[in-house]
């Protein structure tokens, strides 16, 4: 560092305002990423992406400090490219190249959400349903959709509840072959209406009342054959 001029100063204690340049850059990338997160209305948790995208957009952006140069190009003396750039936050299609051959009926994306840039050919896409994030190249990009939480991911639902019906039909067929106990799948739930308690105790007393009027229409029938 020396060789290169440069000296380490270390600032008073609690006195921020000595390293100003360092903290105004902070502030600069803060207020970048709290503007862009509020926007695509992202959970908080992927703050640290909103930090990294908001710094990646901060050095192809022109300043007015470096007579409207770009912070990439005053470094490498070249112009940015600027035809990857993607709005934050936005709907985007990963292609899944996992999928067997044999199952060409099963989806080809994985609906995610924007959130970075590794190089100008490889996007950082977060996956809801997987809760994670991935980096690809294949990707769609739909501009005009942004993050809702109340938004179902229909394929992963419907993925969802094949595997609990596969399931359930595997153990009715292994009921079937005799490999679990009987008292596995014999138990059977029904749902008995709501009675009240005075209304059961009428009706058990209309139905004594009328047993006992019928017995004794027998035993009158009975006394009339025998005379």
């Amino acid at each position: 560092m020396l060789y290169r001029g440069i000296v380490v100063e270390v600032t008073a204690p609690d006195t921020p305002a000595q390293n100003g340049g360092s903290e105004k850059a902070g502030h600069y990338i803060t207020m970048r990423a709290r503007s862009m997160a509020i926007d695509a209305n992202l959970p908080y948790n992927l703050w640290p992406e909103a930090y990294k995208t908001a710094i990646y957009l901060g050095n192809i952006t022109p300043r007015e400090s470096l007579g409207w140069k770009t912070p990439y190009e005053v470094i490498t003396g070249k112009k940015p490219r600027l035809a990857h750039l993607h709005p934050f936050g936005c709907k985007a299609y990963a292609l899944k190249n996992d999928i067997p051959k044999r199952q060409k009926l099963q989806p080809r994306a994985l609906i995610g959400y924007f959130i970075g840039y590794d190089s100008t050919n490889i996007f950082r896409i977060w996956i809801p349903s997987r809760n994670k994030v991935i980096r690809t190249r294949d990707v769609q990009f739909d501009h005009n959709s942004f993050y809702d939480p109340y938004d179902i991911d229909i394929g992963h639902a419907m993925q969802e509840r094949a595997e609990i019906l596969v399931e359930t039909l595997q153990a009715v067929d292994m009921q079937m072959e005799g490999d679990l106990d009987d008292s596995t799948l014999d138990t059977i739930i029904v749902d008995v209406p709501f009675v009240p308690t005075s209304r059961a105790n009428q009706d058990t007393q209309n139905k004594d009342s009328a047993n006992q009027e019928a017995q004794g229409l027998r035993d009158s029938g009975s006394d009339e054959e025998h005379i």
